[in-house]
């Protein structure tokens, strides 16, 4: 009886440890201030459960007497009331985390190209400005991207800002990819330079070799590309300005084509 008990309490404690796992876990999760402060509170609840078992565990190992069951069934009881308490408020927290992620993939995708969006891109770019490794930044623009809605449509308008999406991630694999404003596309890739320019000219050489096909009918599409590495202690806005620069020197010299920021 003796042994049992002490596995009895052992075997409690090893539960309480896990619960506060868990509450740490979901706490971090939630969201919502109610169900934060629940979990708060369950968390110090499940801590406190701990010390007073780990007294006892320790008391009856020690001790040659046996707790009386009693005490014991008192103790189990409570502990299934606490869990029944916890099994109410999980659905609760679960359908928040689930709210939460919904509301934040919704904040930083674009629906139409299922890509990241400006928002996702604008927090990729302050990544880089601070980041010690190399960051660069590649823009892309459709060509004569008014000459398809007028001739199409504005449906096949968005068949091509989807096919260049498509094509895009498919050339540069591991690398984010968004859809910054209209038919402009970008990359932020922690690549140098050269290396970025390269990768700009397999997606423009992606772009251009694989129509959209349409009816039967093959769309073809071009791009123009202007890319800019962060230099040191360059700020969002001046690589930015650079890249576009890069872009619109890339159209004036006859589209198609990839140029390098000064």
């Amino acid at each position: 009886m003796h042994a049992y008990a002490v596995a009895l309490y052992a075997l409690s404690l090893g539960c309480a440890v896990f619960a506060s796992f868990q509450t740490m876990a979901i706490m971090r999760l939630v969201q919502a201030p109610r169900l934060k402060l629940f979990w708060c509170s369950v968390t110090g609840v499940s801590i406190a459960v701990e010390a007073l078992h780990a007294v006892f565990t320790v008391k009856i190992a020690f001790t040659p007497s046996t707790p009386d069951l009693a005490f014991s069934a008192t103790i189990l009881l409570g502990a299934g009331g606490i869990f029944a308490s916890l099994t109410r408020c999980m659905r609760a927290s679960i359908l928040d985390v689930q709210q939460v992620a919904t509301l934040k993939r919704l904040a930083y995708h674009d629906p139409l190209t299922e890509i990241g969006n400006r928002r996702a891109f604008d927090a990729s770019m302050a990544e880089g400005e601070t980041s010690e490794r190399p960051a660069t930044v590649i823009l892309f623009d459709v060509d004569h991207f008014k000459s398809f809605n007028d001739g199409y449509g504005h449906d096949v308008g968005d068949l091509v800002l989807k096919h260049l999406a498509r094509l895009i991630s498919a050339t540069a694999p591991g690398y984010s990819v968004y859809r910054i404003g209209g038919e402009e596309f970008a990359i932020v890739a922690p690549i140098r330079l050269e290396e970025a320019a390269m990768l700009a000219n397999l997606c423009r050489a992606s772009i251009e070799l694989v129509p959209l096909m349409h009816m039967e009918e093959p769309i073809h599409i071009t791009a123009s590309a202007g890319v800019a590495q962060f230099r040191p202690g360059e700020t969002v806005s001046s690589v930015m300005r650079r890249a576009d620069q890069a872009l619109y020197a890339a159209k004036r010299a006859g589209r198609n084509r990839v140029i390098e920021a000064a």
